[in-house]
């Protein structure tokens, strides 16, 4: 199980993704997952995965 406060990755999100589609998503998975989209770490590295480079790094 993973803590509420982790860091859900692009690869993480796509298995997610095929587990609610065939019915595996149990009530507690899904629970964590509404935590992170509430608490903002299910967006973490959403600007890192697509390429962003933030403003201040950039020169």
């Amino acid at each position: 199980m993973s803590k509420p406060e982790s860091n859900w990755r692009k690869v993480n999100k796509e298995c997610i993704e095929r587990m609610i589609c065939e019915g595996y998503m149990t009530a507690a998975g899904q629970e964590l997952i509404d935590l992170a989209k509430q608490n903002g770490s299910w967006d973490k590295f959403a600007d890192a995965e697509a390429g962003i480079i933030p403003d201040d790094l950039q020169r």
